[in-house]
């Protein structure tokens, strides 16, 4: 298989293939019934980033953006499902990053239209701008979009416990 992969990227190389220049650009629109879902916990990340930058204990607005998390966690809908990868594009937190991860593969194959649609899309809301602060950079989001692909592909599980 990584035979067959290398082959392609040479023929692609050699023939002058070229990736689109906004490839990585691309915005999409967070629909109107996940950013209900999700500006929440990211306006409670964003108060959690302030009180850190005054010095203040942080606790309470930790303690929402967990409760807020676990409620989209336990969403199985579809807008659920599609709030979780939503999420991905955004840090709130090392432990709720890995649990978005898991769940996303724990729930498989019915993930795989909504990890395409994000896979090499910059999300932005309608009606809200939020910091890159809470962002994470391309890369980091792209990676871990494309390791629960791979995963669910595989039949497996990403961080279980």
């Amino acid at each position: 298989m990584k035979q067959l992969l290398m082959i392609l990227v040479t023929a692609c190389t050699l023939a002058g293939y070229q990736r689109p220049a906004n490839a990585e650009k691309r915005k999409l629109e967070v629909p109107h019934a996940v950013a209900l879902r999700v500006q929440p916990i990211l306006d409670a990340m964003v108060a959690v980033r302030k009180a850190q930058a005054k010095g203040s204990t942080t606790f309470q607005e930790e303690w929402r953006v967990g409760k807020l998390t676990g409620r989209v966690l336990r969403d199985m809908s579809p807008a659920g499902c599609e709030s979780l990868v939503v999420l991905t594009h955004f840090y709130i937190g090392e432990a709720t990053g890995e649990d978005l991860d898991h769940e996303i593969t724990k729930r498989g194959r019915r993930m795989l239209p909504y990890l395409q649609k994000y896979r090499r899309a910059q999300v932005y809301f309608a009606d809200r701008h939020y910091p890159d602060s809470i962002r994470l950079d391309p890369p980091n989001w792209q990676g871990n979009i494309d390791a629960d692909i791979d995963s669910i592909q595989h039949g497996e599980v990403r961080f279980e416990d």
